[in-house]
């Protein structure tokens, strides 16, 4: 909702400051709670695109307030474009991560790429041709290995954001999401949970396989997988949740695939079974949002874009030394509806 309402204000978005929607009757247009709404605004005053005047009257800050900020260099994003896609976190990072460079006077720019050969190819003519001297990238993939090589050649310093995957050079900054896992499933097992059956789109990622197995077992619950490739999304999901000892995790671009093209039957699992999606929330489309409870880590990504660009401005992003890491959050049993990103 507070992606959904920051792209609203962003649109309209003038010089000056101008009236933005009340938030009641935000909350009774997109069927959520008032409190959901209130944090959204909340954080969108923090970010500065939204402001109060007289009268509790919320309003879209005017752009003259950035206008005067000084160029303090170029970032390229890399951004896989299949990742961009079905992931709801990783837009969510690089939407966040754009709004800080700009608010503390950086310019960036979105770096759409194929993860294949030829798609990082053309990756690394675009970073030549426009002269970007640092990359900030999130998930960087093992299969990039040659190309930061070739970066490492051309001087080009990149930061990375590391997510439970395998990267490709040593990340400076990490998104750990083991301990929020294992609160999720220590709480599942008090609630008569004694299995999890992880559900998959396709081959995973080995460093990913390791957090969440790892998770499970700390929790002492046992484990098993599923994949929807080569079968229809009814025989595995509709199977799935009948026995009351079994818990469901969704990964991420199963969760994507399963909203878009069986909402219904994504609306009947949560009904009927304990579902976490500890990727982050699922992409929904518009007007296509089934809600049901849902456990899910959940990331500040403001926080994490601002150190990131905080430690950009000030040359630490570029130490070694150091690591840093962002905690995800458990949240237990929420709406879907209300941490679904529509696309």
């Amino acid at each position: 909702m507070r992606e959904i309402l920051r792209r609203i204000a962003l649109t309209h978005q003038r010089d000056e400051a101008r009236l933005f929607f009340p938030m009641r009757d935000v909350a009774r247009k997109f069927g959520v709670p008032v409190s959901a709404i209130v944090r959204a605004y909340d954080a969108l005053k923090n970010e500065g695109i939204l402001g109060t005047v007289r009268g509790s009257r919320t309003v879209i800050e005017g752009r003259s307030a950035v206008s005067t900020m000084k160029f303090k260099g170029f970032v390229g994003l890399p951004a896989s474009l299949a990742c961009f896609f079905m992931l709801a976190d990783y837009r969510s990072f690089y939407f966040a991560i754009r709004r800080e460079l700009r608010r503390q006077g950086f310019v960036s720019n979105l770096l759409f790429f194929r993860d294949d050969t030829a798609g990082r190819d053309e990756l690394l003519e675009t970073i030549k041709e426009f002269g970007i001297q640092f990359l900030v990238w999130y998930l960087p993939r093992v299969s990039a290995r040659e190309l930061m090589l070739r970066l490492a050649d051309r001087g080009v310093a990149v930061v990375g954001l590391a997510d439970g995957d395998a990267t490709p050079f040593r990340c400076k900054y990490e998104i750990r999401r083991y301990e929020g896992a294992v609160a999720i499933f220590r709480r599942w097992q008090t609630h008569g949970i004694g299995r999890v059956t992880i559900v998959r789109s396709g081959p995973s990622s080995k460093g990913g396989d390791e957090v969440i197995e790892g998770a499970i077992e700390d929790a002492g619950l046992a484990l098993e997988h599923r994949d929807i490739g080569g079968h229809t999304i009814t025989d595995v999901i509709g199977t799935l949740g009948t026995a009351p000892d079994q818990g469901v995790i969704l990964s991420g671009n199963c969760a994507t695939i399963v909203s878009l093209r069986a909402p219904l039957l994504l609306a009947a699992l949560l009904a009927r079974s304990r579902v976490a999606l500890l990727d982050g929330p699922v992409t929904t489309l518009y007007g296509n949002v089934v809600d049901g409870p849902i456990d899910l880590l959940v990331v500040d990504w403001h926080i994490v874009a601002r150190r990131i660009v905080n430690d950009l401005t000030s040359k630490r992003a570029f130490s070694a030394s150091v690591s840093v890491s962002f905690q995800a959050r458990p949240h237990r049993a929420v709406s879907l509806r209300e941490y679904c990103r529509a696309l």
